[in-house]
């Protein structure tokens, strides 16, 4: 399993969000990473949902929830799928926000997803949406603003 790449940028705490973005596509996991940083944003890389568990294990704060304050993954994925990644996250942290991208949104997976508390984004998306649900997210809510 590959090692999560960890963002060299820090970004100051009340300029964003600490994001954990989850994309086995390299080119399109670069562009979001560089829209969410512009945006002021702290992003850690993982190329999956397995590297994605490693890197939230190795985040969590003294209270037990993830030192992420927003996960933002792929549906369909090389091995485990960012459904599954949700409820295994979801089963450690009910109140973390998670987001979930997807270009084949078919109406069982948006329903899997509503039922686990995540708010989808079908691709293509406006990056300027992904940067306002990114921006609203709180724990325990959905993040659509």
């Amino acid at each position: 399993m590959a090692m999560p790449q960890y963002s060299s940028q820090e970004a100051s705490p009340s300029a964003g969000r600490r994001i954990l973005l989850v994309e086995d596509d390299a080119a399109f996991r670069a562009l979001l990473v560089r829209k969410l940083r512009r945006c002021r944003h702290e992003v850690t890389e993982a190329a999956s949902a397995e590297d994605a568990i490693f890197a939230v294990a190795n985040e969590r704060g003294e209270s037990g929830r993830a030192g992420y304050d927003v996960v933002v993954s792929d549906v369909r994925m090389h091995g485990m799928s960012g459904l599954h990644l949700l409820a295994t996250l979801r089963s450690h942290d009910p109140s973390l926000p998670i987001v979930l991208m997807t270009a084949f949104g078919d109406a069982a997976t948006h329903a899997e997803a509503s039922r686990l508390g995540a708010t989808m984004l079908s691709k293509p998306f406006d990056l300027d949406e992904l940067s306002r649900v990114v921006q609203h997210a709180e724990r325990g809510k959905t993040t659509r603003p």
